[in-house]
Parts: C-alpha cells; structure tokens; sequence
C-alpha cells in the first residue's frame, strides 16, 4: 500500500475512532486489545497514543495520587474542587454576604400606610415652610444633599428635596425604609460601601453615588411615617450637636404636618359649616313662602266668601230677633256659634 494511500485511509480510521480513543483511559486491557485487532491498519498509532496516555496518567497519579484511580479501575474518581489562587479568590464574589439588602415591611405596615393616607400629603406640591426645614438640616450637618420623605408602600416620595433630581424612588433602594423600623433613633450610616445593607444599592453605585446618610423618623400617633434625612457624596461622621439639631428639626416637621393636618380639617369643618348654613337658608326662604302662600290664600279665600258670609251673618240675625220663641236653647247656640264664626271669617 503506498504511502498516501495509507495517510488517507489513517485519517478516515482516526476520525471515526476519535471518540472511542477518548475513552481509551477507562478501557481494560482485553477491551483495548479487541479495539486494536479490529483496527490493524493504525495498530502503531494506537500503541504510541496509549503509551504517550499511559505516560502522562503515570505523571499525573504521581503528582496528585488523590485524584485519579489506577489504570487497572474501570473507571476515575470524581475529581475533587481545587483551592482557588488566593490572587483569585479576592475577585470573586461572596455569596454569603449580600452587598444590597431591602427593608422588610413594619409590623405595624397597615395601620402606618393608612396613617400616612390621612394626612393627604403624599404627590401635593411643594410648601416653603419644609423646603426651608430642610434647607436648614443640610447647612447644620453640612451635606450637599437631603430629604423629607415619606414611605409608601412600594415607593418613598420627597415632600421636599435637595440635590436630588427625582420625586420618588422605589422603596427597595430607599434609605429610609431602614430608617422607619427605629421610630425614634437617628440612622447614620457613614459609608454605605462597607455597609452590607446599601453597598451595592442603585442609590449608592449610580446617581446619586449616596455614600453618608443621616436620618430621624417622623413619627405621628406612633407610626413612623418617614424621615428628615441629609445625604452626601462623601463619606463623613455626624456630631453629637447635629444629630441633635437634625432631632429638633425633625419635631418641627412633625409640628408641620400636624398643624397641616388640622388646618385641613378645620377647612373642612368650616366648609360644611358653610355648606349647612346655606341649607338652612334656604330651608328658611321656603318656610317663608310657604307661610306667605298660606296668608295669600286665605286673603282669596276671604274676599270669594265675603258675600256668602255677610249673608249668612244677616239671616243669623234675622232668625234670632224675629223667631226666638220658635227655637230651642241648643238651635239658639249653634244660630249664635254661625254668626261668630262668619264674622271672624270676614274680620282676616
């Protein structure tokens, strides 16, 4: 046989025997020589493949015993994970330990949300009085950024805002759901890149890159409804003296709501109010026309009978002076009792 016809007949036999000689390491000795016999045309290929194999498994299970079994098993043990590099092992991430962790709902959710709905403050515009608060928090604690917001049930909303350019936020990214679980504990969270809970919130990773934060719930008839908090850019500490200041500022944006809540309802008394006393005016207007119909009524009345009335007067009068005898005490009553009521009749 020539040599290229040989070349061309190897390369046909290597492919189609290419995935048998994968499983050439786990084969028996008896399996490898009726693998050969049934292919004697790359008998020479095959010894120098198993040799080179044989060769490397013997390296390999001298370096890493544990690893493979012998070539006399049938088969390899499960290879066990290797250390990661430690080089490596610093850039992988830690699934234990989750960098962005939302706030749960409050036990007290329900009540809180429909606290928050009473005070109908939530998408109304904003008022001076709380964007001057606020103002006055971030100068104190020297941020650039801050807040008065409140959590919805899957947002927060900004009554007021400062460096920020949103209205709203989801309830998952915000600060302030932490806030509100501690109704009268300031928040301070220094650096949220070392703190688990925000380090790789969308807040903190994009815009607007949050890195200190500081907050004071607002809490009314027991529900924190939300927080006055100052943001930064920066990572930075917060004095003794300003949390004290932002405390104090938060009951001022508590006095806020609440005079806000009973002006609303003092507008609304006084709209009923007015609403009841037009009522009553015009109760009073038809009372009025009622009474004047009724007089009109009678003034017609009066003057359709005037003549039936004066005659039965005057034939009254005639029966008792010229027919007195011919009349008992009772006919006399009831002619006298006619007469009277005629009169009176024409006297309205």
């Amino acid at each position: 046989m020539s040599t290229s016809t040989r070349e061309v007949k190897l390369k046909e036999n290597i492919k189609r025997s290419k995935k048998v000689l994968q499983r050439l390491c786990s084969m028996r000795s008896e399996a490898l020589c009726n693998f050969i016999k049934k292919y004697p045309e790359i008998k020479n290929s095959i010894k120098e493949a198993v040799e080179s194999i044989n060769k490397t498994r013997l390296i390999m299970e001298a370096q890493k015993p544990n690893k493979f079994r012998s070539m006399e098993l049938s088969q390899k043990v499960p290879l066990q994970a290797e250390k990661k590099p430690e080089h490596l092992a610093k850039k992988l991430p830690d699934l234990k330990r989750m960098k962005w962790r939302p706030a749960e709902k409050t036990s007290d959710e329900e009540e809180r949300i429909a606290e928050l709905k009473s005070l109908d403050i939530l998408d109304t515009e904003r008022e001076e009085v709380f964007d001057s608060i606020l103002w006055l928090a971030t100068m104190v604690c020297e941020t650039g950024m801050g807040a008065i917001s409140f959590v919805d049930k899957g947002r927060q909303w900004f009554k007021s805002q400062k460096g920020l350019d949103v209205d709203s936020t989801g309830r998952d990214e915000a600060f302030c759901a932490h806030a509100i679980h501690q109704p009268d504990k300031i928040m301070v969270v220094p650096n949220a890149l070392e703190d688990d809970r925000f380090a790789e919130n969308p807040l903190v990773t994009g815009g607007p890159k949050i890195r200190f934060y500081a907050s004071m719930p607002v809490t009314i008839a027991g529900r924190s409804l939300g927080t006055l908090c100052v943001i930064d850019d920066k990572a930075k500490t917060i004095t003794e003296t300003q949390k004290i200041a932002l405390n104090i500022l938060r009951d001022i944006t508590k006095s806020q709501l609440l005079l806000r809540k009973k002006f609303k309802n003092l507008k609304k008394t006084g709209k009923q109010i007015y609403e009841q006393r037009i009522i009553m005016k015009e109760e009073k207007k038809r009372a009025e026309e009622a009474q004047k119909n009724k007089e009109n009524f009678f003034r017609h009345m009066a003057r359709v009978l005037r003549s039936p009335l004066n005659s039965i007067v005057g034939f009254s009068k005639l029966l008792k002076e010229n027919n007195s005898r011919q009349y008992s005490e009772e006919d006399l009553e009831s002619i006298n009792s006619i007469a009277f009521g005629s009169k009176v009749v024409l006297l309205q």
